[in-house]
């Protein structure tokens, strides 16, 4: 039997390849998906009032808390009385909150030695 067309073109398509002429693609691993931490209510409602996402990890969070409190931080506000009195509360506020998810934090790595 003669051979097709496509039996002649499918074997210039393995000789392109098997010569390197033509690079197979790698297939691509789709990102492995990241696990959402599970936090208590009052944790995640310490997030909320800081208003820090609660999808973060520590290191992420701690960092988004940083911003926070330069933001918020009474010391920039020195040439307003009014801002500076809201950004005092603020910033207690934010302190207040932190702590609880840090001593979360401190309670869940100690548990995993």
């Amino acid at each position: 039997m003669p051979e097709s067309m496509f039996d002649k073109l499918g074997d210039l398509l393995s000789d392109a390849l098997d010569s390197g002429i033509i690079f197979k693609q790698e297939e691509k691993q789709a990102p492995k998906e990241q696990i959402k931490p599970v936090y208590p209510p009052e944790i995640i409602a310490a997030f909320k009032k800081c208003g820090i996402s609660e999808d973060l990890n520590y290191p992420a969070a701690k960092q988004a808390y940083r911003e926070k409190l330069k933001y918020y931080h009474p010391d920039g506000k020195n040439d307003n009385p009014v801002l500076q009195k809201v950004a005092k509360e603020k910033t207690e506020n934010l302190i207040e909150n932190w702590k609880i998810i840090e001593k979360y934090f401190e309670t869940i790595q100690n548990s995993t030695k």
